[in-house]
């Protein structure tokens, strides 16, 4: 399928707020660069019950479209810069066994008409202070 692939993390950080946070495919997620650079303090991966309960979909299965079941600011959305050249962004709809294909356009103005933000961050240009 031509397009971007997803890789999507739903984390949660040290003060309790949940994030859910979609990078390339083939992009390294680094958790603790990716936390100090959004000023979350420490990620760690949220609960299977936390996903079902605010995401509505079951692991394996989670994607930046699960905006049509949270609450607003229920959870921060990040979106890689580097989807924004790109034409296609795959994502699952609210299930692992198919992906659709949206531009970057549509799928920030989905999250956003169901009230929440959207932060676009370089994680490219993300490294840990040593």
């Amino acid at each position: 399928m031509p397009g971007a692939h997803t890789k999507n993390l739903f984390l949660k950080d040290k003060y309790g707020k949940f994030w859910l946070i979609t990078l390339p495919h083939n992009k390294r997620a680094d958790l603790k660069a990716m936390a100090i650079k959004l000023g979350a303090g420490k990620f760690s991966f949220a609960k299977s019950e936390d996903m079902l309960a605010l995401l509505g979909v079951a692991p394996g299965s989670v994607t930046p479209l699960a905006a049509i079941n949270i609450p607003q600011s229920g959870v921060s959305f990040v979106l890689d810069q580097e989807f924004e050249a790109t034409h296609f962004i795959n994502v699952h709809p609210l299930r692992n066994t198919a992906t659709m294909g949206l531009t970057a356009h549509d799928l920030i103005k989905f999250i956003k008409s169901f009230g929440h933000s959207v932060q676009i961050v370089n994680f490219d240009t993300t490294s840990t202070p040593t």
